[in-house]
């Protein structure tokens, strides 16, 4: 093992540290600030625009799947940073902590609860697809005569 391969490797684990910590906020805010935006434009939460053979379902999925979470996500930050003026921490270093917290929780921690969130629906969602196939597709057997 040479010495370029060890300065690789912690040059990467260094890196990856730092992302983590704090480049991965700010993409998720910025990912979700986008995902608004294309909301927006595409008029993806009006009703009267929506084509699926469930209207409704498809709003609700919408907004509470691609508005509400990024919402949180886009507003959480103006909110944390009023909550850290409104606090009152005894040292800098739980103001440290609270910026922190605001900083990395809130973007991270609510993209993770969106992600099980969506995964918690996904047997909704095999179910809805399953309901959209013809008859003749459906995996049906029927063990009895028919008179």
């Amino acid at each position: 093992m040479d010495s370029q391969t060890i300065i690789t490797a912690f040059t990467h684990i260094l890196y990856q540290i730092v992302y983590f910590l704090f480049i991965l906020p700010f993409d998720t805010w910025m990912s979700a600030i986008k995902r608004l935006a294309a909301q927006r434009e595409n008029k993806a939460l009006k009703v009267t625009e929506i084509k699926s053979q469930w209207p409704m379902f498809t709003f609700l999925k919408r907004w509470c799947i691609d508005f509400f979470f990024d919402m949180l996500i886009a507003l959480g930050w103006i909110i944390g940073v009023l909550l850290i003026l409104a606090a009152k921490p005894d040292g800098v270093g739980e103001y440290i902590l609270l910026i922190l917290a605001v900083y990395w929780g809130v973007p991270v921690v609510v993209h993770i609860v969106r992600d099980f969130f969506v995964l918690m629906l996904k047997p909704f969602s095999k179910f809805l697809g399953w309901l959209n196939k013809p008859a003749q597709h459906l995996d049906i057997t029927i063990d009895k005569e028919v008179l």
